[in-house]
C-alpha cells in the first residue's frame, strides 16, 4: 500500500488529527521523507492534509475579540513543477511569505512586494523584499574576497577546544564555527559571541515553528522566544552601526576603541593567498584585501563607494538580525548533515570523500573556491546537502484562490514546500558529483552569469539576478546567504573529514550508532562524534582529584611522607616511562584533598595501567591514605586501579588544555634535544 492510501485510510478511520500524526512522522524520518517524495512526485500529486497551526489573519478589524481559527487547511508541495511554480510567483500576488511574520519585523523574509503609492507611485523601499535584497547584495559583493579568510579563522576558533577531546558533539562545534564566522564578518565583537550563540538557537526554533513545525506540534513558546531574540539582537547590531559610524561620549568612544583593536588584530592575521599556488610562497592579510566588516560597511556606506541607501540604523539592524540568525542556524544543520551522509555512503565511497579531502588540504591550506581539487570536495558536499537540504521546508500561503498542477489550492491555505523534493527527486547521492562552479565569484553579479542550472541550486537556489537570454530569471529560487555560507561549509566538513579515525559515537547501552539526533525531525539538537585525538594531539592532562582518609592531618602526613621519600624512584620511574611530560602533587582544602596533575602522550588506559605495575608496593603505601582506595596489590589489578582513577578524573573547564607543542611527544622531545647526551641536574651539564 503507498503512503498517499495509507494517508487517506487514516483520515477515514481515525480522523484528520491522527492523519497529521502520521504524516508528521513520516517527515520527521529521513528515510520514509524521502520515500513519500518519490511517490508524490511519481504521481504528481500535492498532498492536502488538515494542520493544528493557529491562522493568524489580522486583516480584519477586532481581530483580538474573535475566537482564534485552527484547523486550517494545508498542503505538502513537492513536486519540482510545483515547487518551481510557487518560487516564481512568491513574494508576488499569489503565493504570499506572510507565514514568516509571525517572527514580527519587517525583514525581507517576510515581505512580499507591495503595490505603489497611488500619490506617489513609488515603492516603500524598506518594505520592498527586492530592494532589501539588493542592498544586502552591494554589501556582500564587498565582502566576497574575504570569505576564504574568515571562514578558516572561524573554523580554528571555533573547532579548537572540542577537537581537544576525543569525543565531541559536532552539532556544538558546527554552531560556534557559524557563530565566529559570521562575528567577524558582521562586525560583532568577542563580547557577541554569547548574545549570537542564543539568539540564533532561539531564533532557528521560531523558523523551524514557522517553517513546518506550527502544523504538527504546539509550543506556544517557540515565537514570543523568536521575536524577543531577534529584537536583542537587532538592538545590538543598531548599537554596533552606531558605533562603527560616530561614537559618542566617552564611554561610547571607548567601546568603539575597542571593537576597533578586535578587528585590527584579526586584519593583521596571515593567511594563505587563495589567489596564488601554495608552492610560491604567497601570503596575504585581510587588510591587504581592505577587509571591513558588513556593519561597518553599513554605517559608512559612501566612504567605502557604497552608494547611500535610504536606510535608517535601525532598518538596517533589522537586516542584519535576518540574515545573522538564518546564517547560523543554516550553517550548523549544513555542516551536521553534510558529514551524516557521508556516513550513510559505502565504505569505499567514503573513503573517496576522505582522499578528496586530503587532495584538497594538500592544494590549499585554508577555505578555498579556487583550486580545482577543492572544488571536487565542495562538489561532495554540495550533493550531500542535496539529497538532505538544510532547511528542508519553506512556508508559503495562498494569497488567492487558484490551481498548482491539477490541484485546487484555496485562498489561505498554508503551504509546505518541500525543498528536499525538487532537489532530490528520487536521485541517490552521487560520488562523482560536479561543483556548482568552477571559478571564485569577482562580484556576486558577475560570477551570477557564468553558473548554469544544477540540482544543487534547488537548494540554496541561484542568485535572482542571474538571467537566461531572452531575460527571464534562470532560477525560480534564489539564498542570499548561499555564497556566504558554502566557504564555512565546506571548509568545515573538509577538516573535520581529514581527523584521524573520526567515526561516529556508540550509544554505550545498545552499542548502536547514535547518528544525527533531531528534535521534531528538523532542528539538528546533537550529533555524538569521536576521533583518534592522540594521532593529531600527542599530549592529554590528567587531573584527578582524591579524598584523603579520615583523620585527615594523619593520613595527610602519611602522604607528605611517602611523596618526600618516594620522590626519586617517582622520578625514575616517570623518566624511564617516555611518555609523561610532567608531574606535580597539590593539597587542597585543609589538606582533605590530594590533586593530581600530569600531562601525558597516548591513551589513558595504557598510560595508568603501566604505573600500576611499575609502581608496585610504592602506589599501594600512597592509596591506603585515600578514601575508598583501589584494590590492593594494585600492581596485581592494574584494570580496577585505571577504573578507580577515571572516577576521580576532573575534566579540564571547557575542555580547555593548551599546549606549546601539541604534535611531539616526549620520545621526540629528548631525541632532539638530548641527541647523544644526558642531562644531569646535579652537576648541570650534559654528560655522554
Amino acid at each position: 500500500m503507498s503512503f498517499v492510501d495509507d494517508f487517506r485510510n487514516a483520515k477515514i478511520d481515525k480522523g484528520e488529527a491522527h492523519a497529521n500524526r502520521l504524516l508528521f512522522s513520516w517527515l520527521s524520518c529521513d528515510t520514509r521523507r524521502r520515500a513519500l517524495y518519490d511517490e508524490l512526485i511519481e504521481e504528481k500529486q500535492i498532498l492536502m492534509f488538515e494542520s493544528r497551526a493557529f491562522f493568524n489573519d489580522q486583516s480584519h478589524s477586532g481581530f483580538e475579540d474573535r475566537p482564534k481559527k485552527f484547523r486550517q487547511k494545508a498542503c505538502l508541495v513537492v513536486h519540482p513543477d510545483h515547487v518551481a511554480e510557487v518560487y516564481k510567483n512568491s513574494g508576488e500576488c499569489a503565493w504570499s511569505n506572510t507565514p514568516y511574520k509571525d517572527l514580527g519585523g519587517t525583514f525581507m523574509l517576510a515581505l512580499d512586494e507591495p503595490a505603489p503609492d497611488p500619490a506617489s507611485g513609488q515603492v516603500d523601499s524598506f518594505l520592498s523584499p527586492r530592494a532589501q535584497r539588493e542592498y544586502c547584495y552591494k554589501l556582500l559583493q564587498r565582502l566576497t574576497t574575504s570569505f576564504d579568510c574568515i571562514a578558516t579563522v572561524a573554523f580554528k576558533a571555533g573547532a579548537g577546544l572540542a577537537l581537544k577531546q576525543r569525543d565531541f558533539d559536532l552539532a556544538e562545534l558546527a554552531e560556534m564555527v557559524a557563530v565566529n564566522y559570521v562575528a567577524r564578518l558582521f562586525g560583532f565583537s568577542q563580547a557577541d559571541l554569547p548574545l549570537l550563540k542564543t539568539t540564533a538557537n532561539a531564533i532557528g526554533n521560531g523558523l523551524m515553528f514557522v517553517n513546518a513545525g506550527q502544523h504538527f506540534i504546539t509550543d506556544s513558546t517557540a515565537l514570543p522566544l523568536a521575536k524577543q531574540a531577534l529584537s536583542k539582537l537587532s538592538n545590538r547590531a543598531a548599537e554596533l552601526i552606531d558605533l562603527y559610524d560616530r561614537a559618542i561620549e566617552q564611554e561610547q568612544i571607548d567601546r568603539s576603541t575597542d571593537l576597533q583593536e578586535e578587528f585590527k588584530e584579526l586584519r593583521d592575521t596571515w593567511f594563505e593567498n587563495p589567489a596564488q599556488p601554495r608552492e610560491s610562497g604567497k601570503f596575504q592579510q585581510l587588510k591587504d584585501l581592505n577587509f571591513r566588516p558588513l556593519m561597518e560597511l553599513m554605517a559608512n556606506e559612501q566612504q567605502y563607494g557604497i552608494r547611500a541607501s535610504a536606510y535608517s540604523t535601525t532598518e538596517k539592524a533589522i537586516m542584519v538580525a535576518g540574515l545573522v540568525s538564518g546564517t547560523i542556524t543554516n550553517l550548523r544543520a549544513a555542516v551536521c548533515i553534510a558529514v551524516q551522509q557521508f556516513f550513510e555512503l559505502p565504505f569505499k565511497d567514503l573513503d573517496r570523500v576522505r582522499s578528496a579531502a586530503k587532495d584538497a588540504r594538500v592544494q590549499h591550506h585554508d577555505a578555498n573556491w579556487t583550486d580545482t581539487q577543492a572544488g571536487v570536495f565542495r562538489a561532495l558536499v554540495e550533493e550531500a546537502l542535496r539529497i538532505n537540504p538544510p532547511p528542508p521546508f519553506v512556508p508559503r500561503r495562498a494569497a488567492k484562490t487558484m490551481k498548482l498542477g491539477h490541484q485546487q489550492i484555496d485562498k489561505d491555505c498554508a503551504l509546505i514546500i518541500a525543498v528536499g523534493g525538487a532537489s532530490y527527486g528520487g536521485n541517490p547521492f552521487s560520488i562523482d558529483a560536479t561543483p556548482s562552479r568552477s571559478e571564485p565569484p569577482d562580484t556576486l553579479v558577475d560570477a551570477a552569469r557564468k553558473e548554469t542550472d544544477c540540482p544543487f541550486s534547488k537548494v540554496f537556489g541561484g542568485r535572482p539576478e542571474t538571467v537566461t537570454p531572452d531575460g527571464s530569471a534562470q532560477y525560480r529560487h534564489s539564498c542570499i546567504g548561499r555564497d556566504l555560507a558554502m566557504y564555512s561549509v565546506s571548509y568545515t566538513v573538509r577538516q573535520l573529514m581529514l581527523l584521524p579515525g573520526l567515526t561516529q559515537s556508540l550509544d554505550q547501552s545498545t552499542g548502536e550508532v547514535v547518528g544525527l539526533v533531531k528534535r521534531a525531525g528538523f532542528i539538528c539538537e546533537r550529533y555524538p562524534l569521536e576521533y583518534e585525538r592522540e594521532k593529531l594531539l600527542r599530549q592529554s592532562p590528567l587531573q584527578t582529584v582524591l579524598q584523603v582518609r579520615n583523620p585527615v592531618p594523619e593520613h595527610a602526613a602519611a602522604l607528605r611522607q611517602v611523596l618526600q621519600f618516594g620522590a626519586p624512584f617517582i622520578e625514575k620511574v616517570l623518566r624511564e616511562a617516555r611518555h609523561v611530560h610532567f608531574a606535580s602533587f597539590m593539597f587542597l582544602d585543609n589538606d582533605s584533598k590530594l590533586v593530581l596533575f600530569t600531562a601525558y602522550d597516548g591513551d589513558f588506559d595504557a598510560y595508568i595501567g603501566h604505573f600500576a605495575r611499575e609502581f608496585g608496593p610504592l602506589f599501594d603505601r600512597f592509596f591506603s591514605h585515600i578514601e575508598n582506595g583501589p584494590p590492593a596489590p594494585i600492581a596485581k589489578h592494574p584494570f580496577e586501579f585505571v577504573q578507580f582513577l577515571r572516577r576521580f578524573q576532573q575534566p579540564a573547564v571547557g575542555g580547555l588544555f593548551f599546549s606549546a607543542y601539541p604534535e611531539v611527544q616526549v620520545d621526540q622531545i629528548r631525541s632532539h634535544f638530548d641527541k647523544d647526551r644526558r642531562f644531569d641536574f646535579f652537576t648541570m651539564e650534559g654528560e655522554k
